[in-house]
Formats: structure tokens, sequence, C-alpha cells
């Protein structure tokens, strides 16, 4: 559901651009020379066919001072729209909350470790483990494999959801 008089959605529609599509161009002096860049690293750089021919230390220097200055201006831009987008109380809240989860243990490992217990009741604990499981064999060396396997899936669904949020963040801007 759009409300398009939530400052929110230009503020998010601003933020959205300023990380995935503005550009910011830093150009030479003389002007024969252009770097083009975005927040995200990439740049284009434009050379005029007229341009006097340079030594390749020399360009190298030219092009390196601008794309410094192009990626800078892009990045202080997706700062500016950040620090926007963060002004709002709900994005606070929402980003406290996310760092309150990041801090807080995964569930499945919630108790693992994280209680403490004295040195007779762990003796006991251990001792009736050791009396009540009977020995299981060493897991096969496939294991590992197995866990990187879902390390990598994991990974790849990732991948997947970060192309569908950038697909949606281009819908939404009409691009």
């Amino acid at each position: 559901m759009r409300n398009d008089s939530d400052p929110l959605q230009n503020t998010t529609a601003r933020l959205a651009d300023a990380l995935t599509a503005a550009r910011t161009r830093a150009r030479s002096a003389d002007g024969w020379l252009q770097v083009e860049a975005r927040a995200d690293g990439e740049i284009t750089i434009h050379i005029d066919d007229r341009a006097p021919a340079l030594t390749g230390g020399e360009l190298g220097r030219r092009l390196t001072a601008l794309a410094q200055q192009a990626l800078a201006d892009a990045r202080a831009h997706a700062a500016a729209a950040l620090a926007a987008f963060r002004a709002d109380p709900r994005i606070e809240a929402a980003v406290q909350a996310t760092t309150a989860a990041i801090d807080a243990p995964r569930p499945e490992l919630a108790g693992v470790g994280s209680r403490s217990m004295s040195g007779g009741k762990l003796a006991t604990a251990r001792s009736a483990h050791a009396v009540s499981a009977p020995a299981q064999p060493v897991p096969p060396a496939r294991e590992p494999r197995a866990r990187a396997d879902a390390e990598l899936a994991r990974e790849l669904e990732f991948e997947d959801e970060v192309r569908e949020n950038q697909a949606f963040l281009r819908r939404s801007l009409g691009r």
C-alpha cells in the first residue's frame, strides 16, 4: 500500500536513487577528461577525442584524481540521502530493533552456552549424558561439505533476494 502523502515514500525513493542510479561528474579543468561515478563504486571514464596526448602516468594520475572526486561526491550524496532517511523516527526505531536482533543470540542457539552451571550440576549433567548416551560413531568426512553447501545455498538465496529488491526499487522508481 502506497501513501504518497507520507514523506517517507519520497525519502525512500531519493535514497534508492542515490544508492543505485544517481551519478556525479568530475571534469578536468580543460574539459577533455570526465569521470562519472555512482555511490556503489561504478565509474565511467570519458576522454574527448580532441584531448592532447598525455603520458600514461599523467593520464592515470588525472583520471585517478577525477575518479576520487566523483566517487566522493556520489558517496556524499548517498550519505545525505541516508541521513534524511534515518531522520524519520520510524526508520530509527527499525534500525534499533535490527541492531538489537543482531546482538541477540540466534534462536536456534538460545540457551546454548548462555547459562552457567555450578560445577556440581555440570558434572552431574556430564555424567548423566555419558551414562545414558550410547557411543556415537564419528560422522563421515562429508559433514563439512554439507555445511559448506548449506552456506552456499543461503548465500545464493540472499543474492536472489538482493536482485529482487533491486528490481522492485527500479520498478518503484519507474526505471
